[in-house]
């Protein structure tokens, strides 16, 4: 891993500003407070995000401001990587928002979360560290001076699980811990079977006792079974009698209803007789008194015209009176309109449309001419009104006629329906006469069966009583064989109930069995966990931790002999991985040594950690770079000359040094100078 740039908006002091890192020695000179801790806090929250404890955003958002951001170039082998995260404060809080990672210009945008997963795939380091804190990359990379030394003031069991989980073993003691939590699991299993084991011998004994009881109530059974077979037989015979009976009951009821039927035919033709020959002696009195009626009515053959053509001659006259009395009326319209005009010209002086004087022989023509019209209409209306008193008794006589041709037509119609009605009773008395010789046959017959019922129903005068007599033998073997199929069906009932609860009681016993063995298995496992299997995992621990201890205490001497002369002091790691120091040939403490001892103890620890995460994980791409924070807090100007020395002797290819020595700028192939001016960082 190589880093190119970083841009920095809005992050604690700087506004906006992007910084460019080259191979090599990278120095980040300023003096304290100017920001050069905010660019490796930067870096690492690029890389990982905000994490809980750890790296907060309130602790990188610039006062102030709602957002900020962050954005990270880098390379992986062949791969230009540059990542961007933001922050936004709200009310309460400052929090990570969405951004994006880019890959050779491929570019894809992502929650934070999802943003930590695709850099742990790049990096090549573990997925469980998607939710763990960043241990590699915090003891192989970049570790805050403070903390390294925090890990060495730490208590021993404090420590070894840092390094546990730093060198990847702490599977270890998960294993171990996860076995304990398993074996507790196990006994309270054991307990819980062993509570469900001790009643499966009475429960042995309950379905022996059962299976007993279920023997004796099938023999119950099949005895039953006998009894009701045999009943069911005499049953079968006591039905077939009553059914036999039954059937004599039908005939019974058969000829019964056909001897009603038969009395009520006889009295209905006996009557129906009657009314015929009543009928008969009616149309006899009836075609006599028609007949004399007849005899008594005129001829009407001297009709000589028919009413219909009086009636339109009728209407003739009529029509020539109206058109007579039209003819007077106009005429005396005309006579009227006469006299008027003669009354006008009289009144006339002058011309109404010349205004000329109108003379007296003018008024004498016109007054001649309407006086003769007057004296012809008046002619006409006496001559109109002669041919119309005429017509009007012409027409009063035509009247006359048509009310005695009327009176003679009807008297002819009456003489008709006579005729008729006479012809109708007379066929009526000849069907009645043919219906009742009918009646008298069919009143024959009905006595003749009559007679034949009678004798029928004598012969089944007694079957209903010895009906009643088969009926209550019939209902008494039923309700006989019902209690025995009760009695069956209790006796079946009983042994299905013992069979489910002997086949209950056979599951219970299987599983208790089963459960005897599967406290046996736990046994067996609980003996085998507790035993071997943690004992292994402790022992395997053991041999990866002597070989980790082995080399990493090489290592961390040789890396403090670079720093301090061993004359002066000499250094061991003890088997908890703390540092054991002897001065002058006495123990001292840690915290007894000045602040430039410590600075070369915990960077010589750094740097040895450093070098074993790396051998254990080669393939992690991570191994190029390497970030110290202020690594030389406290020392002296001949400890300042050895840090070269061990720079020179770091296989890195990029290191990023943070410190505000001078004498430091010398080592470094990079110098990138920072000065805080009005709460801003800049560089120079």
């Amino acid at each position: 891993m190589r880093l190119n740039s970083i841009k920095l908006e809005n992050i604690r002091s700087y506004r906006f500003q992007e910084l460019k890192f080259l191979e090599g020695i990278t120095l980040l000179s300023g003096d304290i407070g100017s920001g050069k801790s905010t660019i490796l806090k930067s870096i690492d929250f690029a890389l990982f995000g905000l994490r809980k404890g750890e790296l907060s955003g309130s602790d990188l958002l610039r006062h102030g401001k709602d957002s900020g951001s962050v954005e990270l170039d880098f390379n992986i082998k062949e791969k230009n990587i540059i990542i961007k995260r933001t922050l936004k404060r709200s009310q309460s809080s400052v929090s990570q928002d969405a951004g994006f990672l880019m890959v050779n210009s491929q570019r894809l945008d992502a929650t934070p979360i999802e943003l930590k997963q695709h850099i742990l795939d790049l990096l090549n380091y573990p997925k469980d560290m998607l939710t763990k804190k960043s241990m590699i990359f915090r003891y192989t990379v970049y570790t805050p001076q403070e903390e390294m030394k925090q890990i060495l003031l730490s208590d021993k069991d404090s420590r070894l699980d840092i390094l546990r989980k730093v060198f990847d073993i702490d599977k270890y003691k998960i294993i171990s811990t996860n076995c304990e939590l398993f074996l507790t699991s196990l006994r309270q299993k054991k307990r819980e079977l062993e509570s469900f084991t001790q009643d499966l011998e009475p429960k042995l004994k309950q379905r022996a006792e059962k299976e007993l009881e279920i023997k004796s109530v099938k023999d119950s059974l099949i005895l039953a079974e006998k009894e009701v077979n045999n009943l069911r037989i005499i049953l079968n015979e006591k039905k077939s009698a009553l059914d036999l009976i039954s059937n004599k009951i039908e005939e019974l009821n058969v000829v019964t209803k056909e001897f009603e039927i038969n009395e009520n035919s006889l009295k209905h033709k006996e009557s129906s007789l009657k009314t015929y020959e009543t009928t008969i002696e009616r149309l006899n009195q009836e075609l006599k008194s028609i007949n004399l009626e007849i005899s008594s009515m005129p001829d009407q053959k001297n009709i000589e015209i028919s009413p219909e053509e009086l009636g339109k001659k009728i209407q003739e006259h009529e029509t020539d009176i109206r058109e007579l009395r039209d003819k007077i009326q106009e005429a005396k319209v005309l006579i009227a309109r006469s006299k008027m005009t003669i009354d006008q010209v009289l009144s006339l002086q002058n011309c109404p449309t010349c205004m000329q004087a109108v003379t007296h022989d003018y008024k004498t023509n016109i007054c001649a001419k309407e006086n003769s019209s007057i004296a012809d209409n008046e002619s006409k209306i006496k001559e109109f009104e002669i041919n119309e008193s005429l017509l009007a008794r012409e027409l009063i006589k035509k009247k006359d006629e048509l009310d005695s041709l009327k009176k003679a037509r009807h008297s002819f119609e009456l003489i008709s329906l006579k005729r008729k009605s006479f012809n109708e009773k007379q066929e009526q008395k000849n069907i009645s006469i043919n219906d009742s010789e009918i009646i008298k046959k069919e009143i024959l017959n009905l006595k003749d069966k009559k007679q034949k019922l009678t004798i029928d129903l004598a012969r089944l005068k007694d079957i209903h009583s010895l009906h009643e007599t088969k009926k209550q033998e019939y209902e008494l073997a039923d309700k006989s064989l019902r209690s025995l199929e009760m009695k069956h069906l209790s006796l079946a009932k009983d042994i299905e109930n013992l069979n489910s609860l002997v086949q209950i009681l056979t599951i219970d016993i299987e599983n208790k069995q089963k459960a005897k063995v599967h406290i046996e298995n736990i046994m067996e496992m609980h003996h085998w966990i507790s035993e071997y299997f943690i004992s292994l995992m402790s022992e395997m621990e053991s041999q990866v931790m002597k070989k980790i201890h082995l080399d990493f205490d090489q290592s961390f001497q040789r890396w403090f002999s670079l720093l301090i002369r061993e004359d002066l002091i000499s250094i061991a790691l003890d088997d908890d991985f703390t540092p054991f120091i002897q001065q002058n040939g006495y123990d001292v403490e840690y915290n007894a040594l000045s602040g430039g001892e410590k600075t070369a103890i915990a960077l010589a620890y750094r740097l040895a950690l450093n070098e074993i995460i790396t051998s254990i994980m080669s393939n992690i791409n991570t191994t190029d770079l390497l970030i110290l924070d202020e690594p030389t807090d406290g020392f002296s100007s001949e400890q300042l000359e050895r840090l070269q020395s061990v720079l020179k002797t770091l296989a890195t290819k990029q290191i990023i040094l943070v410190s505000h020595e001078n004498k430091i700028e010398s080592y470094a192939d990079n110098l990138i100078k920072l000065e805080k001016l009005n709460h801003e960082t800049i560089f120079n």
